[in-house]
């Protein structure tokens, strides 16, 4: 998997499944950042997070139109965001519940583009 994974107080860990159960296990705030929705990530969202199927179909398939959707233990959002002025807008699927943010790209973003390092302030330590 490809990504960032964020824990409380800027921790970055790296992006595992294990490290991610545990995070979930202790209750810890994390934010998780995917570059990609390939099988591994689905099975991940399905599996680790509990996000119905309905909604991991759905961040497989992009081209998809703003939405919300609310489910009984988290939200699902669709929503484009920008990371550049000449560039295009870029695609993002998230999954908030009260422990967690998942956001789901399809495309590679550079560092400084990553809304989970800019918005808490974390310095990026990879690309």
């Amino acid at each position: 998997m490809r990504g960032h994974l964020l824990l409380t107080n800027c921790l970055e860990d790296e992006v595992t499944r294990p490290n991610i159960e545990l995070a979930l296990k202790e209750s810890k705030l994390l934010w998780l950042d995917l570059q990609d929705t390939d099988e591994e990530t689905l099975i991940l969202l399905r599996e680790v997070f509990k996000i119905h199927p309905l909604a991991v179909e759905d961040a497989r398939e992009f081209g998809q139109r703003p939405k919300i959707e609310d489910y009984d233990d988290f939200v699902s959002l669709v929503a484009y965001g920008a990371h550049g002025l000449d560039q295009p807008l870029i695609e993002v699927h998230c999954f908030y519940a009260e422990h967690f943010l998942s956001a789901c790209t399809a495309t590679r973003c550079p560092p400084s583009a990553r809304p989970a390092t800019r918005s808490v302030g974390c310095t990026p330590t990879g690309g």
